[in-house]
């Protein structure tokens, strides 16, 4: 199992970025059940995180397609290893508008944020275990894009 992070600037404007990442997701899921992908996307402040995971094959494909989209440019990846299992199995794609958060703790927004400045690469399990954790915290409030 491989886990591919990375972030990128929106060039969505951004009174459409609901109904765009909607289009995107929806995409994303019918392709990524096929080709064996879970992962998550968040928007968050005109960029894009986004966490993949399959095959590694798959992912390179995935990766390529990714690179060409026009809807973003400036991809920094910081994360690309092999890890023992899924963050997300359950999801096909899931995304998350971070700026429609009420109480959001910036906790994990910050450190990614500083792993992107460092261009540090960070144990992969170790993080996809952190997000996990997160996103399942009870006063953590995301809405999800629909």
């Amino acid at each position: 199992m491989h886990l591919i992070g990375y972030m990128s600037e929106s060039l969505i404007p951004a009174d459409e970025i609901d109904d765009t990442v909607a289009e995107i997701v929806a995409e994303a899921q019918l392709r990524n059940i096929t080709e064996g992908i879970t992962g998550i996307l968040f928007y968050h402040e005109g960029k894009f995180i986004q966490l993949v995971e399959g095959y590694q094959s798959s992912l390179r494909q995935l990766i390529d397609r990714i690179s060409q989209d026009p809807r973003h440019n400036n991809l920094q990846f910081f994360l690309d290893e092999q890890v023992l299992h899924r963050t997300c199995p359950e999801w096909s794609m899931v995304s998350v508008n971070l700026d429609k958060t009420g109480d959001l703790n910036h906790l994990l927004i910050d450190h990614i944020h500083e792993i992107y400045q460092k261009k540090m690469q960070v144990e992969a399990d170790g993080f996809s275990h952190t997000l996990r954790d997160f996103l399942a915290i009870p006063s953590v409030s995301v809405e999800l894009f629909n």
